[in-house]
C-alpha cells in the first residue's frame, strides 16, 4: 500500500513549468540584447525608452536568474525526493522480503506445531494403550491368583475325595435287604415298587426302572405300569417303603389311587439292595 501511494505522487508538472520559465527568460534576454543594439542609433528619446526597456529586460533577466536559482533548488529537491523515493523503494523491497520471511516462518511454525500435536497425540495414545495394558495385566494377575486359589482348593477337594474313596473301599459292602413273603393276600399278582428318598424304582422286568419323585405325576412309564397292573385280575402294587421314602411313597400311592390301582406297602429296614429272590421262589411254588 505504501509503495503504490509513493508511485502515484510522482508528477512531471513542476519540471515542465520550470522548463517553460527558462525558455521565456531566454527569449527575454535575447530581446533585451536586440533592443540594446537597436538603441545605439536612435534619438535620446528613443534611447530613454530603450533604457527603460533595457531596465525592464534587466529586471526580467534578474527575475529569470531568480527563477533559475529556484529551478536549481527545485532540481535539488527533486533529487532529494528521488533519493527518498529510492530509499522508500528499498524499504518496501526490504519489507516485502521481511514479509515473505515472516510468512515462511509462520508456515514452518505451523508445520512444527502440527508435528508437535501429532507427537503429543502419539504419546497420549501410547499412554492410553499402556494404561489399558496395565489394567489388563492387573486383571490377568488377579485371575491367575484366583486360579491358583481355586487350584489349591481343588487339590484339597481331590485329596478329600481320594481319602473318602479309600475309606469307602475299606468298608465292606452293605448287605442286601431280603424281602420275605408275608401277608394275608391269596394268590396276588404283585408288582414291587421301591420308595426311596428322591425316587421310586419299579421292579417289573429284567431291569429296574427309576423314576424321580418330582416326575411321578407326569411319568409315562409309571402310568403304563399302573395301567398294566390294573388290567390284571389279581394285580396289585406293593410299595417297598424305605425309612427315608415316606414322602415319595405318599406321592406314588396318591397317583396309584387316582388310577384305581390296588396297592399295599411293606416296610424295608436299612438301605441295602433289594433282594426279591424269596418272593420269586414263592410265586414259582
Amino acid at each position: 500500500m505504501l509503495k503504490q501511494d509513493v508511485e502515484e505522487s510522482v508528477s512531471l508538472f513542476p519540471f515542465l513549468s520550470i522548463l517553460a520559465c527558462i525558455i521565456g527568460i531566454l527569449i527575454l534576454m535575447i530581446t533585451a540584447v536586440a533592443l540594446g543594439q537597436i538603441g545605439k542609433d536612435k534619438t535620446p528619446q528613443e534611447q530613454t525608452a530603450d533604457a527603460a526597456d533595457a531596465e525592464a529586460a534587466a529586471k526580467a533577466a534578474a527575475e529569470a536568474a531568480g527563477r533559475v536559482e529556484q529551478f536549481k533548488q527545485v532540481q535539488e529537491q527533486l533529487k532529494a525526493e528521488d533519493r527518498e523515493m529510492q530509499r522508500l523503494r528499498e524499504l518496501i523491497a526490504g519489507a516485502d522480503a521481511t514479509r515473505k520471511q515472516l510468512d515462511q516462518a509462520k508456515a514452518e511454525l505451523a508445520a512444527l506445531e502440527a508435528e508437535r500435536k501429532k507427537e503429543e497425540d502419539k504419546v497420549l495414545q501410547n499412554n492410553t494403550l499402556l494404561a489399558q495394558q496395565q489394567v489388563e495385566a492387573l486383571r490377568l494377575q488377579q485371575r491367575i491368583e484366583q486360579f491358583e486359589k481355586d487350584l489349591e482348593r481343588l487339590k484339597m477337594l481331590i485329596d478329600q475325595l481320594k481319602a473318602e474313596l479309600a475309606k469307602r473301599k475299606s468298608v465292606p459292602t452293605e448287605s442286601q435287604v431280603v424281602i420275605q413273603p408275608s401277608g394275608s393276600g391269596v394268590e396276588l399278582d404283585a408288582t414291587f415298587i421301591e420308595c426311596a428318598a428322591t425316587s421310586i424304582v419299579m421292579y417289573d422286568g429284567p431291569t429296574p426302572v427309576r423314576v424321580p419323585r418330582a416326575a411321578l405325576t407326569t411319568s409315562q412309564p409309571y402310568r403304563d405300569l399302573l395301567d398294566k397292573v390294573k388290567a390284571q385280575p389279581k394285580g396289585t402294587i406293593i410299595f417297598l417303603l424305605r425309612p427315608d421314602g415316606v414322602a415319595t411313597y405318599n406321592t406314588a400311592r396318591s397317583v396309584a389311587r387316582s388310577r384305581y390301582v390296588t396297592n399295599g406297602k411293606l416296610a424295608v429296614a436299612g438301605q441295602g439292595n433289594i433282594d426279591l429272590s424269596l418272593i420269586h421262589q414263592s410265586i414259582k411254588k
